[in-house]
């Protein structure tokens, strides 16, 4: 295949991506979800515009493996074939996405609590790596790996570790300071910035009730598995 055929290729299946994307954001959206719809569309624009002017027209099959996909094994299976891309960073964004969202919807349940625990963990773990390698040359996609870590941090707040109980995985003060990472120069200005801004305020205002509510909501998820 010309490199010209494979770039056009890649290039529609980006443009379609980037078209249902913004149809999406037409249409309502469940539990006031703006915010994370606009760091997805940013984030998306973010790699579409730096595939357009890099010239990796050999890519053009990660890419299509990427379209659409939320399978965290298949999207493993693709950040490991194409290791060292831009479409193996585009898929470990993706799965810890996927793997943070499963997490936060199960980490009070009864029956899925450990794995959730494990996937928030983890996706704290890789979302603070993308936020390293992603500074300096992608700073929204950076500002989402750091919103997404933090939101990690305080869901782990008041979640005991294995060895000594009385040590929460999570802290409060990590969260803080993830979120003025993510609000401090060069991301000082600017709509996520404001966000970061309000949600330190919020947890700094009352530090100890905030921490409190993790604590017995972690405490009504053991009762329950009890």
């Amino acid at each position: 295949m010309k490199a010209e055929h494979r770039r056009e290729l890649n290039t529609n299946a980006l443009a379609d991506r980037m078209g249902r994307l913004v149809q999406g954001m037409k249409e309502p959206t469940q539990g006031g979800s703006v915010v994370l719809w606009v760091i997805g569309a940013v984030a998306l624009l973010s790699f579409g515009g730096w595939y357009l002017f890099s010239g990796a027209t050999g890519w053009s099959g990660y890419w299509l493996r990427f379209d659409g996909e939320t399978n965290v094994e298949k999207l493993q299976e693709l950040a490991s074939d194409s290791h060292g891309t831009m479409p193996a960073r585009a898929a470990r964004f993706q799965k810890a996405r996927e793997e943070l969202r499963t997490g936060l919807r199960n980490i009070t349940s009864t029956e899925h609590r450990s794995d959730a625990i494990r996937l928030v963990e983890g996706a704290r773990r890789e979302f603070e790596d993308l936020a390293a390698e992603c500074k300096g040359n992608s700073p929204l996609l950076e500002q989402e790996a750091l919103w997404r870590a933090a939101q990690a941090e305080e869901s782990l707040v008041g979640v005991p570790t294995e060895e000594d109980a009385a040590k929460s995985r999570g802290s409060l003060k990590r969260a803080i300071e993830l979120y003025q990472r993510m609000a401090s120069a060069p991301h000082d200005e600017g709509y996520f910035a404001d966000i970061a801004k309000r949600r330190i305020a919020e947890l700094e205002a009352n530090p100890s009730a905030i921490e409190s509510f993790y604590s017995e909501l972690n405490k009504l998820a053991t009762a329950k598995k009890s």
